[in-house]
């Protein structure tokens, strides 16, 4: 008989009741599932019998659960992830069918489960896709790249998303194909490449490492084409309707106003979004971004015009408990760290019709400042400091001037440029209004 609680068995005390608050079992469901003081367990209410344990330091073990002349039995699955969501759901049919057969569902001679039922061999350690990613993250890319956090949102967002639980040795060069060339289809012919790339570089590294025999994933081209860089600037009057619009969206506040600040600042939508409040020296008006978050590996220092400093302070008052500048909508629970680029990508994205603007991106948006800094007069050269690129000239290796004044005024400029195109319309563009 099958029976999704447990009784005792041999003396032993019972588990905790199954909380009522289980649900069909999801890869993202079961990655959530945190520790607690004591182990519980979660069921799938569409499989009965199947649950999931999980001990109070986090491991997680798939297990099922029946009972035989009265007897509450466990029988272990295997442990989560290193047995796919797929393979316990497998394993679980072929249980159940064994139960209603009248058979125990059991493997002879195999020790170590509650009750009178024994555990079935745990399956073949399977690498997952997922596996396959933590182990390329932590030992290639957080090791060889300065910047990581792209690399790794691409992963996450458009490879795991997909992939996350499949076999690694099954993957194909034809998955390899499909998955970027949805990824074209969505609009997106450039992060097409990047994952291509980094497909590439994930299955040639778990080749190097002795995890997989072979990469199907040599020589994969562009799926996305030739890239072309991007001149999409905006205008005045979008300038006008991107900042009423973003102001009166739905968007997360300290979404609206990362977006603003890179308009604001000039700097990059990485260095804006994953800005920590130690950075910030608001009495002198000047944030350093440090040289393990700057591009070219130099600190940098951003002089905070007027309307900066005003939507910092703003930041200030309402997430000033958090140690970074714009902190993820859960950061008081999970303690999640600061907002992503995709965050920010994505509010623009899902956004384009309330927006009524040609699309943009979080970059364009930087773009548009040093195409309005460059109409106020700034020099090139100055403009370049501003965005703290390296510039290829032999005269950068004499010219030792730190260009703090030259940016001061630069970014001064390009505040009051800013205000004064707001300034020609009703677009409210008061901070409190965020």
């Amino acid at each position: 008989m099958l029976k999704d609680t447990e009784s005792t068995a041999g003396g032993e005390a019972a588990d905790r009741t199954l909380p009522q608050g289980s649900r069909p079992f999801t890869d993202r469901y079961l990655a959530a599932l945190r520790p607690r003081r004591s182990r519980y367990e979660v069921l799938d209410p569409r499989r009965q019998g199947l649950t999931l344990r999980v001990t109070e330091k986090g491991a997680k073990t798939f297990c099922f659960r029946y009972k035989r002349g009265g007897r509450g039995v466990r029988v272990v699955i295997g442990p989560y992830p290193l047995v796919t969501l797929q393979k316990a759901y497998e394993t679980h049919a072929e249980l159940t069918k064994r139960v209603l057969a009248g058979e125990a569902a059991r493997s002879p001679g195999t020790p170590g489960v509650r009750g009178r039922g024994a555990a079935l061999p745990v399956p073949e350690p399977v690498l997952t896709v997922g596996d396959l990613a933590q182990e390329f993250t932590v030992r290639y890319l957080r090791v060889e790249r300065k910047r990581p956090e792209e690399a790794e949102q691409a992963i996450e967002g458009n490879i795991l998303r997909h992939w996350r639980t499949r076999d690694a040795k099954a993957i194909t060069r034809r998955d390899g194909i499909l998955l970027p060339d949805k990824i074209v289809d969505r609009g997106s012919p450039t992060m097409a490449n990047r994952v291509s790339a980094l497909l590439s570089q994930m299955f040639r590294f778990a080749v190097t490492r002795g995890m997989l025999d072979g990469s199907p994933f040599v020589a994969l081209g562009r799926p996305g084409g030739t890239e072309k860089a991007r001149k999409r600037r905006l205008d005045e009057r979008e300038i006008r309707i991107f900042w009423k619009k973003l102001t009166r969206s739905r968007l997360n506040a300290e979404v609206r106003i990362a977006l603003k600040l890179i308009l604001v600042t000039a700097q990059r939508p990485g260095e804006v979004s994953q800005a920590a409040w130690s950075e910030f020296d608001l009495k002198r008006r000047i944030w350093t971004i440090p040289a393990e978050r700057s591009k070219n590996g130099q600190p940098h220092e951003v002089a905070l015009s007027d309307l900066a400093l005003a939507l910092i302070r703003h930041l200030r008052r309402r997430f000033g408990e958090a140690p970074y500048l714009v902190p993820s909508r859960c950061w008081r629970v999970k303690d999640d760290g600061p907002v992503t680029v995709r965050a920010l990508s994505q509010g623009i994205r899902d956004r384009r019709k309330h927006f009524g603007i040609a699309n943009f991106t979080p970059h364009d948006l930087r773009r548009t400042a040093a195409s309005l800094m460059t109409a106020s007069g700034i020099p090139r050269l100055h403009v370049e400091k501003v965005l703290n690129h390296t510039i290829d000239d032999v005269a950068e290796i004499y010219d030792r001037h730190d260009y703090s004044s030259e940016k001061r005024l630069a970014l001064a400029r390009l505040g009051e440029r800013i205000d004064a195109i707001l300034r020609r319309s009703d677009a409210s563009h008061r901070i409190p209004s965020d």
